[in-house]
């Protein structure tokens, strides 16, 4: 996962980059370029935030991006205070790990 940029705006709609999120439904082999069709996780992505759940708005495949890479968009929580949060992604029991920060003004 990438680390992300300080934010001022708590309405801001953010992308997250990962990979390694298992099986897809249709799409191209992994090491190929995802065009047209974006392939799906077969399990539920998380969006962890100091460990809370929030909901995402998309989490799929990354259109012109090798297939394998994971894009999550995300709005940023109003209720998050200022500071670093700790964020994550989650399938079934397996989390990225921890250190990458959300920095919220």
């Amino acid at each position: 996962m990438q680390a992300l940029p300080a934010l001022g705006d708590a309405a801001t709609t953010l992308i997250l980059y990962g990979e390694g999120y298992g099986d897809i439904s249709d799409g191209p082999p992994d090491g190929t370029i995802v065009t047209t069709l974006l392939p799906k996780p077969l399990d539920p992505v998380r969006l962890l935030i100091d460990g809370k759940e929030y909901p995402t708005l998309y989490a799929g495949g990354a259109g012109g991006l090798v297939s394998g890479v994971l894009q999550v968009n995300f709005t940023v929580p109003a209720t998050l205070p200022a500071g670093p949060h700790d964020i994550q992604l989650q399938v079934l029991d397996r989390k990225s790990p921890s250190g990458v920060n959300l920095q919220t003004k």
